[in-house]
């Protein structure tokens, strides 16, 4: 059975060092977690590149708040995009919902396929909006999204573990789940044995950084 992937979720270069030492082997990096994370610094993440040789994720949001973005806004991820591609970056964290409080698809696949030789991870947005399940084949369709971060729509993974596991039934082989919400270092065994999935993510996952 291959290894599951423990990832972090850090906003500093002191945070990408410590969890890559305590056992993380993938890492989300952002900035100003106190609102879910937003894009972070090119400066940082350089710098996080140089230090760690462990995969780096980036996360693709411009502002805090709702996940419905203008026009403008969605520009604005593109050239982001654009600028970690530079620098190695191959892996992007994003999500877009529309006024009606659904995935907008739309613009979730046009920015994946503007950048089909990157990954790309679709982020919490999918417990925010209404009938998640339900876009599942819709995602299965973009090839390069390849792995869906959820909490099963509730506040922590083990209490959305049958919604978080009904995703995983339903995405494409090629694809998987990252199970998050509340994931510690103290209860990822039991995360682990109730949802059977390929990935974790947590900001405490490898201990408080």
């Amino acid at each position: 059975m291959q290894k599951p992937i423990i990832e972090a979720c850090v906003e500093t270069l002191n945070e990408a060092i410590t969890a890559a030492q305590r056992g993380a082997n993938q890492l989300e990096l952002c900035s100003d977690l106190a609102q879910d994370g937003l894009t972070p610094a090119l400066a940082l993440t350089k710098r996080t590149l140089a230090a760690v040789d462990i995969p780096i994720k980036v996360m693709i949001r411009p502002r805090g708040g709702d996940f419905v973005f203008t026009l403008e806004e969605l520009r604005q991820m593109w050239d982001s995009i654009m600028e970690f591609q530079k620098v190695g970056i191959q892996h992007f964290v994003i999500g877009m919902a529309t006024p009606e409080n659904k995935l907008d698809i739309a613009a979730i696949s046009a920015l994946c396929t503007a950048f089909p030789e990157e990954e790309f991870t679709l982020h919490k947005v999918i417990d925010y909006v209404t009938d998640p399940l339900a876009s599942i084949p819709a995602l299965n369709q973009i090839t390069n999204l390849t792995s869906i971060l959820t909490s099963g729509g509730a506040p922590t993974a083990l209490e959305g573990a049958e919604q978080i596991m009904a995703m995983q039934s339903l995405l494409h082989p090629s694809k998987h789940i990252i199970a998050a919400g509340k994931i510690t270092k103290g209860n990822l065994a039991q995360v682990q044995s109730k949802i059977p999935v390929p990935a974790y993510h947590g900001r405490r996952i490898v201990g408080d950084l």
